[in-house]
């Protein structure tokens, strides 16, 4: 388990290279509040020729970054993007080989909403499975999917943007916020979760609007071998005060700059 920069992580072992929500580091960087960003890093070195699959949650900058698919040109890799990617970043995808589009059953309409979107149901698999990889996609409370990956037996969950918000601004959406957030923990819960991927707040203020926007309740509830915080724009203190407010018996990644690394051993 290796953490490259915000929401974006590496899960690897002899054969694999999972990379999740790579972001575009050079925009990020111009931007005030990701001004801890590193410079672009060389990820085909970090995967040593491995069999690569690069996920991708949905199209924003911060989860997104073009030059990925570049990569398919000199290895082996495989792309499975939500179906938000796809729509709005389609110029990029040129190639339909090993690209894999999924989509939760019942969209995010929520969302679309609030954009001022047209509201339209997916056309895409919600599923996809390799010899060692199955992967679901899940619903979220921002665009694009959430991700249920079984590797080799490890059930992790991966959010992207899935979290139980409460900004103010989201005021109206509260109620759609919470039926996707509860159905999707219910679908966890079911089904296990041994490594557990989640938002938390990135600042003191974010905490103070949105609590911990889920990520206690998901813990508390589904009880991961690994929990790992996402989102935090390089402000490593909050997964301190997280795990100081949320005593549990699962192992905290606690990261506290890039490339940090976890080793996690699993016994089916």
């Amino acid at each position: 388990m290796r953490y490259i920069y915000h929401s974006s992580f590496i899960i690897e072992d002899d054969e694999y290279f999972l990379l999740f929500d790579y972001p575009s580091l050079k925009i990020l960087k111009k931007r005030k509040e990701f001004k801890n960003a590193p410079d672009e890093i060389d990820i085909l070195k970090l995967s040593k020729h491995k069999k690569m699959f690069v996920f991708i949650s949905h199209f924003h900058i911060d989860h997104f970054n073009p030059e990925v698919f570049e990569w398919r040109k000199k290895a082996d890799v495989r792309y499975i993007i939500s179906h938000d990617v796809f729509e709005k970043r389609k110029k990029f995808l040129n190639f339909s080989e090993n690209l894999y589009i999924l989509s939760a059953k019942d969209f995010n309409y929520i969302y679309s909403k609030l954009k001022d979107l047209e509201y339209k149901a997916p056309d895409f698999d919600v599923k996809v499975e390799f010899k060692d990889l199955f992967v679901t996609a899940l619903l979220s409370t921002d665009f694009g999917c959430s991700f249920y990956v079984n590797f080799k037996g490890i059930k992790i969950f991966f959010p992207g943007d899935f979290a139980l918000w409460r900004f103010k601004k989201l005021g109206e959406f509260h109620e759609g916020i919470g039926e996707i957030f509860y159905e999707t923990k219910g679908i966890l819960k079911s089904n296990g979760v041994d490594i557990l991927f989640s938002v938390l707040p990135s600042s003191e203020e974010e905490l103070k609007e949105t609590g911990w926007a889920g990520a206690d309740e998901l813990l508390g509830n589904l009880k991961p071998l690994l929990f790992i915080p996402v989102h935090l724009r390089g402000n490593y203190e909050m997964i301190e005060k997280f795990e100081k407010q949320n005593a549990s018996g699962s192992q905290i990644f606690k990261y506290r700059g890039i490339f940090e690394a976890q080793e996690f051993r699993y016994s089916p």
